[in-house]
């Protein structure tokens, strides 16, 4: 007979999500991972794209992981690539030490996407997105450290409350 400790999640990951709204997000990552993993998002409520907001929302984040912990969260990922490259590597290298101080593994989105990038053996990257060009030269940083190229940018500016009122499909449509 099953134990009710085999319906308990045996990992755990804590999500700081940007904005207020967490739409596809879940339901794309309950397809890729095991049934036994949970994903806890808390809304970090940026309001606009700059580096003050960046650092206004994360000036709390020590409590924010410290309520993750206590939900025996495994790891704590920063989500959201615009975050980041709004503040940049070092601003960001800062905040991630901030979260591993609290006791805890992190990562973020933006590492991810530029660790996949070398992992795949991408030498050269062009992107296409809807940030500024402040925001490209930042990203392209985050790429070199991993020795990724950003060799092109094809960019429309939105604001996090423009791409907020975005449906689904219209998000799709711009990608």
């Amino acid at each position: 007979m099953p134990s009710w400790k085999d319906v308990l999640p045996k990992r755990r990951i804590g999500t700081l999500s940007p904005l207020a709204q967490v739409e596809n997000a879940p339901m794309e990552f309950y397809r890729l991972v095991p049934k036994d993993v949970l994903n806890i998002y808390v809304s970090v409520g940026l309001e606009k794209f700059s580096a003050a907001d960046v650092q206004r929302v994360y000036k709390p984040v020590e409590k924010m992981v410290k309520d993750l912990i206590q939900r025996e969260c495994d790891i704590v990922v920063q989500s959201g690539v615009p975050l980041p490259i709004l503040i940049g590597v070092k601003a960001h290298e800062k905040l991630m030490a901030r979260i591993r101080g609290c006791g805890v593994k992190a990562t973020s989105s933006v590492t991810a996407v530029a660790r996949a990038a070398r992992y795949l053996g991408i030498k050269n990257i062009a992107c296409a997105n809807k940030w500024s060009p402040a925001m490209n030269k930042n990203l392209g940083e985050f790429f070199a450290r991993e020795g990724v190229n950003q060799i092109g940018v094809s960019s429309h500016i939105m604001t996090p409350d423009k791409f907020g009122e975005l449906t689904t499909k219209a998000g799709l449509d711009l990608a």
